[in-house]
């Protein structure tokens, strides 16, 4: 229930102006806020990203799992599920890191994920741009 109370005036307001943005949506000014607001939830979800490499790749075999990844996932059709199987299953042959530093890093990325979710959720006007 609490859950309910936390997403439910986000939920309001973003289905409230979604509903009165096609009027506004014409003027120069609410497109440039969009575009704005756009690039901001861009630049959150890049900081997360080199947060999380700069983590992540620690020697040259992180390195090399990280460019056959991203390598696979530019030029390949293969699923996001396949590439994050083969890169964990490559990163656990190759890792010497103890479980504490694995559960730094897990939570690490909760708190990116946290923190671009409160942006996108809980600010409501963040993801207008997207709809």
């Amino acid at each position: 229930m609490a859950t309910l109370g936390i997403v439910f005036p986000s939920l309001i307001i973003i289905t409230a102006l979604a509903g009165v943005i096609n009027s506004f949506s014409h003027l120069a000014w609410v497109q440039h806020a969009f575009a704005g607001i756009r690039v901001c939830v861009c630049v959150l979800i890049f900081n997360a990203v080199v947060k999380l490499f700069k983590g992540s790749v620690k020697d040259w075999a992180a390195g090399l799992i990280f460019l056959a990844v991203l390598a696979a996932a530019l030029l390949t059709d293969l699923s996001p599920r396949h590439l994050r199987g083969g890169g964990r299953g490559a990163g656990h042959r190759h890792s010497e890191r103890d479980k504490e530093g694995e559960i730094m890093l897990y939570l690490q990325l909760f708190w990116e994920f946290f923190k671009t979710g409160l942006f996108a959720v809980g600010g409501g006007l963040a993801t207008l741009p997207f709809l």
